[in-house]
């Protein structure tokens, strides 16, 4: 697991209620040989101060408040006719079943990092696979504008 976090508040400040959580991901895998393959999971979870009223009209959300970016990693073993699985298909399997089986651990870090700095606890919510369809798609659409 790696860790950075980053606070912009000053000491004993809080962020808002209105603050909004933004947490974005990237997952990499590698096949090591034909039957185990490991995935990391890097976050980036960001808490985002109230929208600000601009000269232009242009309402954007401040610098975060607080930012912490996580990278967990998982091994992964095949057995039987998984070994055959193709690379797209451990591919799918890494951005959904990656993210799903670290997601647990990120809630409990950012938690636990929110207590750490004397901020009232943080807790994630809890990934459905729906919301999981949809953080992929958002993560698959960043990486395609970053080529």
């Amino acid at each position: 697991r790696r860790l950075q976090s980053t606070v912009a508040l000053p000491i004993g400040r809080v962020p808002p209620p209105n603050s909004v959580v933004a947490v974005d991901h990237r997952v990499n895998f590698e096949r090591s040989e034909p039957s185990e393959f490991q995935v990391s999971v890097d976050f980036d979870v960001r808490v985002l101060g109230p929208k600000r009223r601009s000269a232009d009209g242009d309402g954007g959300r401040s610098a975060p408040m607080v930012r912490v970016v996580a990278g967990f990693g998982v091994k992964y073993v095949l057995s039987g006719k998984d070994q055959k699985s193709t690379d797209d298909q451990v591919r799918a399997f890494a951005e959904i079943n990656g993210v799903y089986n670290v997601w647990p651990y990120l809630r409990e870090l950012i938690q636990n990092v929110f207590v750490r700095m004397n901020m009232p606890p943080l807790t994630l919510h809890v990934l459905t696979v729906p919301r999981l369809k949809q953080m992929a798609a958002r993560a698959r659409g960043k990486a395609a504008s970053r080529m």
